[in-house]
């Protein structure tokens, strides 16, 4: 069993990481800048185009496309951090006026809304959390046993090297 403190403090740790605070946020994802800049002046202007047809129009994120680029409800830990510094420092309802660079590719954003994390009481998930730790205590026991193991099999490397001694026939 993993001690309750040990697992207070994992929870405590996780807790901080995701912060105390949840976005709502919609995206268009693209290979270019130049196409970003594109679709952020599109959005703009006396006409603006809905971001939600532009998302369905040009975006390469299989996950939110179809969706209109809507990623629902995250926090920013659960992002890339270019994404999540970009889209943190977003009003309600405002894209950014620069597209951002991450690993994926060119990034629109738009902040829907932000709320308040609602985080799990700690007796929801110390049973999971204990679970996670014993998981890596076992993991960890395993890899140091076979690190420090030493495995000698006499009979198999006589057999080997017979073979190899063993003239080669057709």
């Amino acid at each position: 069993a993993v001690p309750e403190d040990k697992v207070k403090a994992e929870y405590d740790k996780f807790k901080a990481k995701m912060g105390d605070t949840e976005y709502h946020s919609r995206h268009i994802l693209v290979d270019n800048e130049k196409l970003a800049k594109e679709i952020i002046t599109k959005l703009g202007g006396k006409k603006p185009a809905k971001f939600e047809d532009l998302a369905k129009k040009y975006s390469k994120d299989p996950g939110s496309t179809a969706k209109g680029g809507d990623l629902g409800w995250m926090a920013p830990a659960n992002l890339v951090p270019e994404f999540s510094a970009a889209m943190t420092g977003l009003k309600k309802g405002e894209t950014i006026k620069t597209p951002v660079k991450t690993q994926f590719g060119w990034h629109v954003i738009q902040l829907q809304d932000s709320r308040k994390l609602a985080f799990p009481p700690f007796d929801q998930l110390k049973d999971r959390i204990a679970n996670k730790l014993l998981q890596e205590d076992v993991r960890n026991y395993l890899a140091d046993l076979r690190g420090k193991a030493k495995i000698d099999l006499p009979a198999a490397k006589a057999a080997v090297e017979t073979k190899a001694a063993a003239p080669a026939t057709k």
